[in-house]
């Protein structure tokens, strides 16, 4: 392959990415958060229909610094979209909860979701999407060993 056609896809990668970052900044605003507090807030949703949620969990799960977790923590807690609970045997682990605003946004964030990618994905072909994920997987795959 030419190098020229390989900066192209790594650019057009680039390029998709960031559009999509800039439509998620976009969404989030509107419902009156950043696109970091709303991933955030769609890891503790998901995450706690299996188990109980702590920052640590967040911060693996999301691979985001301690510091930064505690600042979207805080920022939702006082939007009352979350709410942190000490643990009986342990002060300083608090689980992160939902509040009912919290799981309405939640909805809310879900349903645009839903609608942004139907619009994405219209009248394109299951192979073509087949075929994406695969070559996706394979730059991820050798970007990782490089």
């Amino acid at each position: 392959m030419k190098p020229e056609w390989n900066f192209d896809v790594v650019a057009q990668v680039v390029n998709l990415s960031h559009t999509l970052e800039q439509l998620a900044e976009r969404h989030f605003r509107r419902v009156g958060t950043t696109a970091s507090q709303g991933m955030l807030l769609m890891f503790v949703a998901l995450a706690s229909e299996r188990q109980e949620v702590y920052q640590r969990d967040i911060e693996h799960g999301l691979g985001i610094r301690a510091s930064s977790v505690t600042g979207l923590l805080m920022a939702l807690e006082q939007n009352g979209y979350v709410e942190r609970r000490s643990v009986k045997d342990d002060a300083r682990l608090k689980i992160i909860l939902l509040t009912a605003a919290g799981r309405a946004l939640i909805s809310q964030l879900l349903e645009a979701r839903k609608r942004l990618l139907e619009h994405l994905l219209e009248d394109v072909a299951q192979n073509d999407l087949e075929n994406f994920t695969r070559f996706c997987d394979m730059l991820a795959d050798r970007a990782m060993t490089f």
